[in-house]
């Protein structure tokens, strides 16, 4: 069978301990039974910037069968967290907070793209933080990759966003709005419900 390598970007993996991180961790474990290689993508996930602190669990790790680039970022000041500004962006979703984070993945991918025979790109992640889906839009548009998304975490069928209020109309709308924008170039999209 050919060895086909895929790169993988989420937000969500080892030793960060949350449930989305078991879903990536078991594709990143069985795709390789498939022929297919993942080179994971994430953040680097440590006991400074988990929080809160029981969420890191080193004992998750297990990069056995798949690449992994865990990229360094800096965490944002609580300071920038009390403009208004920053009210109404986090809001609407906590992309503006990533920007570091969002930079250093994209260099990481780049590397990746360019160090391996790369075949697809596959993202897994919830709507937030839709940076992940920005990221992979402009990798599969610059590369010329299929890019398959496994979306999770639909917000109009989250429970806390199930209450009626304006807020979360309006932020179900725009989390709608980017999600469609972001992923109308998606060769395939999978999610459960």
């Amino acid at each position: 069978m050919e060895t086909k390598y895929l790169l993988f970007i989420t937000f969500s993996f080892t030793p960060l301990n949350a449930s989305g991180t078991m879903r990536t961790s078991a594709f990143a474990k069985y795709l390789s039974e498939f022929g297919w290689i993942p080179i994971v993508v994430s953040p680097d996930w440590n006991e400074q910037n988990c929080q809160p602190s029981s969420i890191y669990d080193p004992t998750l790790v297990d990069d056995s069968n798949c690449h992994v680039y865990r990229v360094e970022y800096h965490v944002p000041k609580e300071e920038k967290f009390n403009s208004i500004r920053s009210k109404v962006l986090r809001w609407f979703g906590d992309n503006w907070l990533y920007r570091d984070m969002y930079e250093s993945m994209e260099t990481q991918c780049e590397k990746v793209v360019k160090e391996f025979p790369v075949k697809a790109i596959l993202t897994s992640g919830s709507s937030n933080p839709k940076f992940i889906y920005a990221l992979s839009s402009k990798l599969q548009k610059k590369f010329g990759l299929p890019w398959i998304v496994d979306h999770r975490d639909i917000p109009d069928q989250e429970d806390h966003y199930s209450e009626s209020s304006l807020k979360n109309r309006m932020f179900i709308k725009a989390s709608s709005w980017i999600t469609a924008r972001y992923t109308r170039n998606a060769s395939l999209i999978t999610t459960v419900s």
